[in-house]
């Protein structure tokens, strides 16, 4: 069984007032990146043709998912079966911006990225599991 990451949150010197929570979770999302050493996967994205704001954008959304999916999910049962609506389609944005840009999914970087940003409470979100992913939600 995986252990389980602990995240420290960012330490945040400068003044944030005014900051907005879109901002902010973009903030903490490069701070992830940063502390599980993602980074590589990001920039080598962003050298084949991505938008680091885009990507940066796409993880926070993924995180602000990770708060709002159990919510969601438990008033959306009886609408839409599938779990995880918003963590998913934040996901989708992701492959379609990096497909998009680069002509390739980069199943290793992306997973690396969403690993980050949206543990999974078992074991790790690898290339393997993104591909699977893929071929299930992904036209």
């Amino acid at each position: 069984m995986a252990e389980k990451r602990s995240i420290e949150p960012p330490k945040l010197t400068s003044n944030v007032s005014g900051t907005s929570r879109r901002q902010l979770l973009m903030m903490a999302a490069d701070h992830l990146v940063e502390q599980h050493g993602a980074r590589n996967d990001l920039n080598r994205l962003v050298k084949l043709g991505c938008d680091r704001d885009r990507l940066r954008f796409e993880l926070a959304s993924m995180m602000e998912a990770e708060t709002l999916d159990p919510c969601w999910n438990s008033v959306s049962k009886s609408i839409y079966p599938s779990q995880h609506i918003g963590l998913n389609a934040a996901k989708k944005r992701l492959v379609q911006h990096v497909k998009h840009k680069t002509g390739k999914p980069h199943d290793s970087e992306v997973s690396a990225l969403i690993d980050v940003v949206a543990p999974r409470k078992e074991g790790t979100y690898d290339e393997v599991a993104h591909r699977y992913w893929r071929s299930r939600n992904m036209p």
